[in-house]
């Protein structure tokens, strides 16, 4: 019997110690993902950077930060040397450029460039302040971007500079008064990786924002410009709701993941709100 015991008490231990084992020395993939990131990437950050269509387009960069002030400088190199994992992307900064001094004060940011900034093809200019502007605005918490060069500020641009300015900015318009701003995220590819375009819309069209959100995204001019949305043309939206930050939108059909991304892009950018539902109902 004492035998017996023995052998079984020696069987269960193997056994668990072949399970140890297996735990110990196959990591689980939480630690792998960890690792990846650390280790080969760094955190993920959005900037925005200019596209082989010369647009200013979100798109992530890796890299590891300890402050607020540490990510902003970061940023800002990005922006000005570009990074290798999105060698397919131009920065807007004009290489060289300095950060003589950098402040943050409550969700504002005090940005002083060196004079190398001021060399920027004027034709990109704009680009430029909408990249930098967004790119800084991405930061949780940060809302205005006061922006100098040598102690001045940059002329014709109204303070604070918000993402209110737009990008990639495209009218509509018939005159200059009741004027609709409206930002649309659009989507395109490269190398098989998805990355995201936003284009403010500035129109004289009194309609709510959302029904020229939809609208936008399903009109086929889009793909002559080399933007993608995947929303087809009977696609309609027949009711909206917002209130306490909640917005439930009623469509005449199902949308796909990769179409909700772009709606909750754009619904985001021009809304505060904190969920989006969809719902499905057909026409009477």
């Amino acid at each position: 019997m004492i035998k017996k015991f023995a052998l079984n008490k020696i069987a269960v231990s193997t056994v668990c110690l072949v399970l140890l084992s297996m735990f110990y020395f196959l990591p689980t993939h939480e630690n792998i993902n960890t690792s990846i990131s650390i280790t080969n990437k760094g955190k993920e950050n959005i900037v925005y950077l200019l596209d082989n269509d010369n647009y200013v387009s979100k798109v992530i960069s890796y890299y590891d930060e300890n402050s607020i002030e540490d990510l902003i400088r970061k940023k800002i190199e990005v922006l000005t040397n570009g990074s290798e994992e999105l060698n397919d992307f131009k920065p807007l900064i004009p290489k060289n450029t300095k950060i003589n001094s950098l402040k943050i004060e409550k969700d504002n940011i005090y940005i002083d460039f060196s004079n190398e900034l001021l060399t920027i093809n004027k034709y990109i200019e704009e680009k430029m302040i909408e990249a930098i502007v967004y790119s800084l605005t991405e930061i949780n918490g940060i809302n205005n971007i006061y922006i100098s060069v040598e102690g001045k500020k940059l002329e014709d641009y109204d303070y604070p500079l918000t993402r209110n300015i737009g990008i990639n900015k495209e009218y509509d318009i018939t005159n200059l008064f009741d004027l609709n701003k409206i930002t649309v995220f659009f989507s395109k590819k490269y190398d098989d990786v998805t990355y995201y375009v936003p284009i403010t819309k500035v129109t004289n069209d009194k309609s709510s924002k959302v029904e020229i959100i939809i609208e936008e995204l399903k009109s086929s001019v889009n793909a002559q410009k080399n933007l993608n949305s995947n929303i087809t043309d009977d696609l309609k939206l027949i009711d909206y709701k917002y209130k306490d930050n909640e917005m439930t939108l009623t469509f005449n059909k199902q949308i796909d993941e990769h179409s909700k991304i772009l709606i909750d892009e754009s619904i985001n950018e021009n809304y505060d709100v904190n969920k989006i539902n969809y719902e499905v109902k057909n026409n009477p």
